[in-house]
């Protein structure tokens, strides 16, 4: 097994029956077992089912279990459950995943870095390496590794789930708790992502919304889902209510709050540009609260900081720009 981490579903379990059927399969599952008997009152394939992707979000090692996909014999009293992966394949799995997750903690010093850049690097690995499965992208079903982890450790190829369980079990090597939320896209379609806790407080990371789209020139992911709370979420998702996910509130700790690249009007974007330039940099971003800005502010919130910057270093600046806005994220 893959070194553990924060359990939220089982932390999240009250009934003495749920625990008890929670801890059964995941000693069963560990263990490779074939199926387990329960007294559970009344079980049915509905609920365990429901409790095998309670567990598998908890556990990025069970990577070889069919989530969600569970027999039962009433009479018996047993619950049986379908692998993916013949044992001697899954240890093979184990083993070369172990090995990549441990090459990279050494190679990039992970644990030496502060929590928010462990998490930034977890973040970029997914969203600058990865690529969205295009034949799910167009409707399809895709293969069974993108909605676990293997699809990301063989091919850099997944879906959310995968992602997800991806990005969690980073976060359980790199000590950060860390669970896999669940939800309903506003345009259709559930979804997985990533909470995790932070200073006390917990916000959300959606990786998968944040691919890249030029991985071919180098271009990193953005951050548009990048350490942000409820309210931000809930544009895009309805998040799983029954799933007593940990509340989260406030922005101050999303990328561009942290870079220093977040103003809160549209009047103060000259003077940050100003600044931008004087660093000289090839390339800024900057999120700006309120979504009152146009292409005409913004060229002359840009001509206004070049004069700034000109009269400011005696230097003759001529270097025009190209932008991008994303009016529904500011």
């Amino acid at each position: 097994m893959f070194k553990e981490g924060y359990k939220h579903y089982k932390s999240a379990l009250n009934d003495y029956y749920d625990l008890r059927l929670y801890e059964q399969i995941y000693e069963a599952v560990k263990n490779y077992e074939e199926c387990i008997v329960y007294d559970y009152p009344d079980l049915d394939v509905d609920f365990a089912s429901e409790m095998l992707l309670y567990i598998y979000y908890d556990n990025p090692s069970f990577f070889y279990l069919d989530r969600g996909n569970c027999k039962i014999s009433i009479y018996s009293k047993k619950l049986y459950f379908i692998y993916l992966y013949s044992k001697e394949k899954k240890e093979e799995y184990e083993n070369s995943i172990k090995h990549i997750l441990m090459d990279f903690f050494d190679r990039y010093q992970i644990l030496s870095l502060s929590p928010y850049h462990r998490l930034l690097m977890f973040h970029d690995m997914i969203s600058s390496l990865c690529v969205y499965d295009p034949e799910v992208s167009k409707g399809g079903e895709g293969v069974r590794e993108d909605y676990n982890i293997i699809g990301f450790f063989n091919e850099k190829i997944s879906v959310c789930s995968g992602f997800s369980q991806v990005f969690k079990l980073l976060c359980d090597y790199g000590s950060i708790p860390c669970l896999v939320a669940r939800g309903d896209c506003l345009d259709g379609g559930s979804h997985a992502w990533n909470m995790v806790q932070y200073n006390g407080k917990f916000y959300h990371i959606d990786a998968t919304w944040d691919l890249s789209k030029n991985k071919d020139l180098g271009i990193l992911g953005m951050y548009n889902y990048f350490m942000v709370d409820d309210e931000w979420m809930e544009k895009s998702r309805k998040i799983g209510v029954s799933y007593n996910y940990p509340k989260s509130k406030g922005l101050e700790n999303t990328y561009f709050s942290y870079k220093n690249y977040r103003i809160e009007t549209h009047h103060e974007l000259s003077d940050y540009i100003y600044h931008r330039l004087l660093e000289y940099p090839k390339e800024f971003v900057v999120y700006i609260a309120d979504h009152h800005i146009d292409t005409k502010e913004i060229n002359s919130a840009y001509a206004n900081a070049v004069i700034k910057f000109e009269d400011k270093t005696n230097t003759y600046f001529n270097m025009p720009t190209r932008f991008y806005a994303n009016q529904k994220y500011s």
